[in-house]
């Protein structure tokens, strides 16, 4: 049975399990994540390393976490400043580490990150990634990586992009205080996200 009491919402620190963090990253779009790495093993492999630089949009900084006694079972990450187009820094890890670039890494790339990296996050936040370890979900861990966010980063606005099949995701921002706005109309295999943002006149 799992303590609620004892789960602790906090930034991510250098001496976390890095490859729990990067097993929760991508289980957080298995469908993007699995079409960029191709395999899960791979995934792991450069997440890992790219976690620990300052020039990716998923480094440590950007990272808070849920940790339940020794383990990290919950994770968000976000960018708050202006989006890094970091394909080449992905590209490099790939070649550091020996592994050979996916096949579909670039139309990847093209497709879902394109409108992102057009965007400027100067002047809102973006919450990118949201994740809970599968063993811990349903006792409302998302909700708290969520809130707590939403608690230290009051000055700006909040936004996310959402599967618009995934109605249960979108139930949980829903009663996050989040909205959807304009919906994503673009033609592509990859699933197309809804835009969410959150109404801060939800905060108490």
């Amino acid at each position: 049975m799992v303590d609620k009491n004892k789960i602790v919402i906090r930034k991510a620190i250098e001496s976390d399990n890095i490859k729990q963090i990067a097993k929760l990253i991508y289980s957080s779009d298995r469908n993007i994540y699995g079409a960029m790495f191709g395999d899960e093993n791979c995934a792991f492999q450069i997440l890992q390393k790219l976690i620990w630089t300052h020039t990716i949009n998923i480094s440590i900084k950007n990272l808070i976490v849920a940790q339940y006694e020794k383990d990290i079972v919950g994770m968000l990450c976000f960018i708050e400043d202006e989006y890094l187009d970091d394909r080449e820094a992905y590209k490099q890890a790939f070649s550091k580490l020996g592994i050979d670039l996916p096949k579909y890494f670039d139309e990847v790339f093209d497709v879902y990150w394109q409108k992102i990296i057009k965007e400027d996050f100067a002047h809102s936040y973006y919450i990118s990634n949201v994740a809970v370890d599968k063993n811990y979900q349903n006792l409302g861990i998302g909700k708290m990586l969520l809130n707590s966010f939403k608690e230290a980063h009051t000055d700006k606005p909040i936004s996310l992009d959402v599967v618009k099949d995934n109605a249960a995701a979108i139930h949980a921002y829903l009663k996050s205080g989040f909205e959807p706005i304009e919906k994503d109309s673009r033609s592509s295999d990859l699933p197309a996200p809804l835009r969410m943002v959150f109404n801060k006149r939800d905060m108490v």
